[in-house]
């Protein structure tokens, strides 16, 4: 990474905030970012904190009273700014000059800079989306992408050729910010999907957690965003039962047919299998499970009158009612699972710092956007993204592997 990109980044988001009241969002690598002091215009120059550069990027932040400089450092990275000059030095024997088109000044015990001077100055990769009101910055050096074409792999939680259907639009969102033809991959279960991304055959995954937990464990995905519905990065399990059926508990489901979606599914067979467990019954001897491919394909099979439950995430009924407006007064909840983080968007671990980067900011812009949100929202009911951390996931394995043990 480059001291100059990381410094651009910075001053260019601090820059972007002093709209910040009228909705603008600021984001670094594709996180959302706070600014921690008011920028402001003079003579059209947009003036930013420099305390907030060295504390937000972890630089040494030193200043000179005797000759009112300030000297950012980190490692053998220096760079010097002088108040009142037009000129900043980078090396630590001040061995080259960058121009300013503003001097840095002092306003209420703060060091202010010129953004546009310094951008300028280092370069860096700055985008503004008008429509959603994003400022973004990427403080990795641009590189090519490592193959001619990126491609979005989803699981088969509904019907394939639909959901390509359904992702396509966005694809060609995501083409046209990127610069960069994106296809669309849906495996064959969700087993392909993870393993396509495994043979580097599927650069971005739209996983469930647990298909993503899989993923990560066997090295082929890091989590870029968490998926948002509702205003909450977590979802629920639930059983499905006809409405007129006897059950009134889960063990009432002994010697009973069942419809789960995919062995990598979490809602729709890790967490269901584990309630099922956690009420007395054995899902190996008291069940006869049965696999349909799909959370819809799970009601489907339900209204069929194949099965007596089906496995699926809360509430799949809504994307069976084009197929039976009917399904929620035929069908009702017997149970729902405590919270599940929601569903991964995640990336390949080999690509690089730059690429992960640019990738989670496309999808954080493209979901701010009012024609990007209703792509989402028709792919898998996602209203927005949200930062995520791979910890954020360990309550899937453990339940994961608490049901291996059962």
């Amino acid at each position: 990474m480059l001291f100059g990109a990381l410094l651009v980044a910075t001053v260019v988001l601090a820059g972007a905030n002093t709209a910040r009241a009228a909705g603008v969002t600021l984001l670094v690598n594709g996180e959302d970012v706070t600014v921690d002091a008011e920028p402001y215009l003079k003579n059209g120059r947009t003036m930013v904190p420099v305390k907030f550069i060295a504390d937000k990027l972890g630089y040494k932040s030193e200043w000179v009273a005797a000759t009112k400089q300030v000297k950012l450092s980190r490692g053998g990275d220096v760079l010097w700014l002088q108040v009142g000059s037009t000129t900043m030095y980078k090396g630590a024997h001040k061995t080259t000059r960058v121009p300013l088109d503003a001097a840095p000044e002092i306003q209420n015990d703060r060091t202010m800079v010129p953004a546009k001077a310094v951008t300028e100055a280092f370069g860096g990769s700055v985008s503004w989306e008008p429509t959603a009101k994003v400022a973004s910055v990427i403080t990795y050096k641009a590189e090519p992408f490592p193959k001619k074409e990126i491609v979005v792999g989803l699981i088969p939680s509904q019907e394939a050729q639909a959901l390509a259907d359904k992702a396509k639009p966005f694809a060609e969102k995501l083409q046209n910010h990127l610069k960069l033809p994106v296809k669309v991959y849906v495996g064959t279960d969700y087993t392909a999907t993870i393993e396509a991304m495994g043979a580097k055959q599927v650069d971005v995954g739209m996983f469930g957690p647990q298909s993503y937990v899989l993923a990560h464990d066997r090295g082929y995905a890091d989590v870029l965003l968490a998926s948002v519905r509702n205003g909450s990065k977590t979802y629920r399990s639930q059983i499905v039962v006809a409405k007129d059926a006897p059950f009134q508990s889960l063990k009432d489901l002994k010697g009973k047919k069942i419809a789960f979606v995919d062995p990598a599914s979490t809602s729709g067979y890790t967490y269901p299998l584990a309630m099922l467990i956690e009420a007395g019954l054995d899902p190996e001897k008291d069940v006869t499970l049965v696999e349909a491919g799909g959370h819809d394909k799970t009601i489907l099979a339900l209204l069929r009158g194949d099965v007596d439950a089906a496995f699926s995430f809360d509430d799949a009924r809504d994307i069976v009612e084009k197929a039976d407006p009917n399904v929620k007064k035929k069908t009702r909840i017997l149970a729902k699972s405590d919270p599940i983080p929601n569903d991964v968007m995640s990336v390949r671990s080999d690509l690089s710092p730059y690429w992960k980067a640019k990738l989670k900011e496309a999808f954080k812009v493209l979901a701010l956007t009012e024609d990007g949100k209703k792509d989402l929202k028709a792919i898998y009911n996602i209203d927005g993204f949200a930062d995520a951390k791979d910890s954020e996931y360990d309550i899937v394995r453990r339940t994961f592997r608490l049901l291996k043990k059962s």
